[in-house]
């Protein structure tokens, strides 16, 4: 298979799996909606909302920094010394751990007073 077709069925693929989320959501909200009432599916469509948000963020997060470590393992695979891209790695790791506390911070701190 030429890479372009391999290119095309994953473009085809993600944007079915897309639509097919889509579809299956529009069409069971109707459903949750009837059994949970409106005042418990708004609460619900909160929540689910956060879920999201954090997930997403998440895999944001993830998708960035393995990013980054790839760039270091790539540096010291290519250099004459190899601690500079294992250092390059650590730092990438504080950094990333630093912001997951920081992002785990804030949203504590927005919603503790949201929760009284």
């Amino acid at each position: 298979m030429s890479p372009n077709r391999r290119i095309f069925l994953n473009i085809v693929a993600t944007y079915g799996r897309s639509l097919y989320s889509l579809a299956v959501g529009l069409l069971t909200a109707r459903w949750a909606l009837n059994a949970l009432g409106v005042v418990d599916y708004g609460l619900m469509g909160l929540v689910g909302g956060l879920t999201v948000f954090v997930s997403f963020l998440n895999s944001v997060m993830a998708g960035a920094i393995s990013r980054f470590y790839a760039f270091g393992v790539g540096a010291a695979n290519v250099s004459i010394d190899k601690r500079v891209g294992l250092e390059n790695c650590r730092r990438w790791f504080s950094i990333a751990i630093l912001i997951y506390v920081v992002l785990f911070v804030m949203l504590i701190t927005i919603e503790y007073p949201i929760e009284d």
